[in-house]
């Protein structure tokens, strides 16, 4: 005799429904099918669908994937990343400077790090040029 599936009675804002212990829904992106665990679903809904179930099965979109129809990102460079990549790399210069100030032999290997991702991230800016520096 086969097992019963345990029925769950869950509220949405679109209304009550009754929904098996374990829920198949299918990507609207690239129609994998995937299982979710009603207890984990409903936070899930609420939270970024609304609250609607009927929301939620029209716009379920895996991890990773895009929507249908939703346009490419721009290439165009984001004033805000401007601005965070120019405290970013005044930060490690700023490290570098205090760390080789220090001169102490376990921060060595704390400036050696500093300057590495400094050189990855800026390869055509100099570390000890401190001009830009507020």
């Amino acid at each position: 005799m086969a097992r019963a599936k345990k029925i769950l009675k869950v509220t949405f804002a679109d209304g009550p429904r009754e929904l098996p212990s374990s829920v198949t829904v299918k990507c609207n992106s690239t129609g994998k099918v995937r299982k979710f665990y009603t207890p984990k679903l409903v936070p899930l809904i609420n939270k970024k669908y609304k609250g609607s179930y009927t929301y939620f099965l029209e716009n379920f979109v895996m991890r990773g994937y895009k929507k249908k129809g939703d346009p490419e990102p721009a290439a165009t460079c984001n004033e805000e990343v401007v601005e965070d990549l120019t405290i970013y790399k005044n930060c490690l210069k700023m490290e570098h400077r205090f760390l080789r100030n220090r001169g102490k032999r376990a921060d060595l290997t704390k400036d050696e790090a500093v300057k590495e991702a400094f050189y990855r991230r800026f390869p055509e800016d100099d570390i000890n040029d401190l001009s830009d520096i507020e």
